[in-house]
């Protein structure tokens, strides 16, 4: 019997289990049959394997139980088994799971056939990602607010640097061949300036390069490692937090500890006379949903008047839940707790009546970057969700989020549980 996990499964070692699969149906000869037993109340199906969800924990779960029989039912039965781990959307979807609570739906991976159609896609062809990049943007976007601009990098950078998965100095080099990799690319399609940060266009690229470097970089973590610092080059032993271990729970980790630090430099360096919206304050414990609702409005009316989007509307602040919907939505936020809890991005629910609100930021500084990365899997752009749900935490609430994104704007729809 073979229980395979989706939940934490590496492609390469779901393609391995496919073809182990094959082998033990042709080369064992009293291996038969594949099938599931039910689980968590499940309905069993005729399909001799199947994969089954639990709403519980969302986690994709596939048993293999084999019995005797002839050998030929055995290559049958097992070429279905493995088709269907083939099937199953895995390994790459891991990061997006680390991250669903921050709205990475939208961008879900494929299959793993799928996925693999990809990577020999890439392999043989060096153009696969460049043909299908998205359009520049010729939207008119205004300018960042500079010191702004330096506190969204900044912040990623210094989360990355007390994560402690990579050095710092590996990461340095591989940020610089990265973004010399794309730069020509990008700019033989828009006109901007190199290391103008202030400019959409220059931010919007230079922040998805550092999310790229991130995400690679996340899937090779590191445990312990030598680290470079100073001008001469001092050598320092470094070691993960015990319980950052898991290479799964770098995403979630990184978005909140890089929210936090952004929440807490626009507290610290945006306020005062000097800025016409004033950042909300976090709320007491029996703030009501509305009182959150209000703050969550004029934090993104901070972020636009700090140029990170051309404008933002509100909608859908009255709306309750479907009873279905919001035991859904709470299912999520569990999940994700059940799954990421050491990561520390959700707090302890409060609960809530399902009050949900949505925000469009119409033409955001991360437009581009955020469909170049997830046409790659990669970690999103979403710094004003990790701003957002840094606030939500300082307010002891939790939320779910989810996003739309197209040609101009994106849409955050949040909610509060």
């Amino acid at each position: 019997t073979i229980w395979w996990s989706m939940e934490r499964a590496n492609r390469h070692l779901q393609t391995g289990a496919a073809a182990v699969l094959l082998w033990c149906a042709c080369v064992l000869p009293r291996v038969s049959s594949f099938h599931i037993p039910p689980a968590l109340g499940a309905p069993r199906t005729g399909l001799p394997a199947r994969a089954l969800t639990s709403r519980q924990s969302g986690a994709h779960c596939l048993q293999l139980a084999a019995t005797a029989r002839s050998r030929r039912d055995a290559l049958m039965q097992a070429s279905t088994a493995a088709a269907l781990l083939l099937s199953t959307p895995a390994g790459a979807t891991d990061f997006q799971k680390a991250v669903d609570i921050f709205g990475s739906d939208g961008d879900e991976a494929g299959s793993l056939m799928q996925q693999a159609f990809a990577t020999i896609g890439k392999t043989l062809d060096k153009n696969f990602i460049d043909k299908r990049r998205p359009a520049p943007v010729r939207l008119p976007r205004t300018e960042l607010y500079l010191p702004f601009a330096v506190l969204l990098m900044r912040s990623c950078y210094d989360a990355v640097d007390d994560l402690n998965f990579v050095p710092m100095d590996q990461f340095q080099i591989d940020f610089f061949l990265l973004r010399q990799n794309e730069w020509e690319k990008y700019l033989d399609e828009n006109d901007c300036k190199q290391g103008y940060l202030s400019d959409p266009m220059y931010f919007d690229f230079i922040s998805a390069a550092q999310f790229a470097t991130i995400t690679q970089q996340m899937e090779e973590g590191k445990l312990i490692f030598e680290e470079r610092t100073g001008a001469e080059g001092t050598v320092n032993m470094v070691a993960r937090d015990a319980k950052l271990q898991d290479n799964q729970l770098l995403p979630a980790a990184f978005f909140k500890v890089a929210g936090d630090k952004m929440y807490a430099g626009l507290m610290a360096n945006f306020t005062g006379a000097n800025f016409f919206t004033q950042p909300p304050s976090p709320l007491g414990a029996d703030a009501t949903d509305t009182q959150v609702i209000a703050s969550l409005t004029l934090l993104y009316k901070k972020m636009v008047e700090l140029g990170y989007a051309l404008d933002v509307t509100v909608s859908g602040a009255d709306e309750l839940l479907p009873p279905d919907a919001f035991f859904q939505e709470a299912g999520r936020l569990e999940a994700f707790t059940h799954s990421f809890a050491a990561a520390g991005a959700a707090p302890a629910r409060k609960q809530g009546a399902g009050r949900r609100v949505s925000f469009t930021l119409k033409a955001p500084a991360t437009l581009w970057g955020r469909q170049w990365l997830g046409l790659q899997q990669y970690l999103h752009t979403d710094h004003d969700l990790m701003i957002a749900m840094a606030y939500l935490r300082e307010c002891g609430r939790a939320a779910t989020v989810h996003s739309k994104v197209d040609a101009n704007s994106f849409t955050r729809q949040f909610v509060l549980l």
